[in-house]
């Protein structure tokens, strides 16, 4: 199996279930930006959720760097790490498979979610199924610029949901 061939396999294969929420194409369904802004319990706050995999070869603080200065440019305080009771937050979850030489595949899993506070139940994580993440091969250079686009992607869903609030 060329390299070539096992990158592209990889990818698909990390890629799939984003393909399949990705079905809508570049515009975020109604229902989805509904659920964005019934879960926002203030517009001009943004909590947020960073994990990235330690075989992934960037740097953790500059994803939350990237992260941090998307949603202050869109005017939204980012807080970092908050899961808030039942209150929405963006989750980005960033995964790596090195290859040999300076190739690797990456998945990015950008989505939003909440914790459900149900009375005498355990707390649940909900997650929105429309992604904004993305998947591919390359360096982490390109890795970043892919992270930073579906960042943003998210932050203009979440502030179009909230528009007028």
């Amino acid at each position: 199996m060329t390299k070539t061939l096992k990158n592209t396999l990889l990818a698909l294969g990390l890629g799939l279930p984003l393909i399949c929420g990705s079905a809508y194409g570049e515009e975020v369904p109604s229902y989805i930006l509904e659920s964005i802004r019934i879960k926002t319990e203030d517009p001009q706050q943004m909590n947020y959720r960073l994990y990235v995999k330690d075989r992934c070869p960037i740097d953790t603080v500059e994803a939350r760097r990237i992260v941090r200065g998307i949603i202050a440019d869109g005017g939204i305080e980012p807080v970092q790490e908050t899961l808030a009771d039942d209150g929405i937050y963006l989750l980005m979850a960033i995964d790596c498979i090195p290859d040999e030489g300076e190739m690797l595949v990456y998945r990015i899993g950008t989505m939003f979610g909440w914790v459900q506070q149900d009375q005498g139940v355990p707390p649940a994580p909900a997650l929105i199924g429309w992604p904004f993440g993305s998947f591919g091969s390359g360096d982490s250079e390109a890795l970043l610029e892919v992270f930073e686009e579906s960042v943003e992607k998210a932050v203009n869903a979440y502030r179009s949901a909230n528009e007028g609030a």
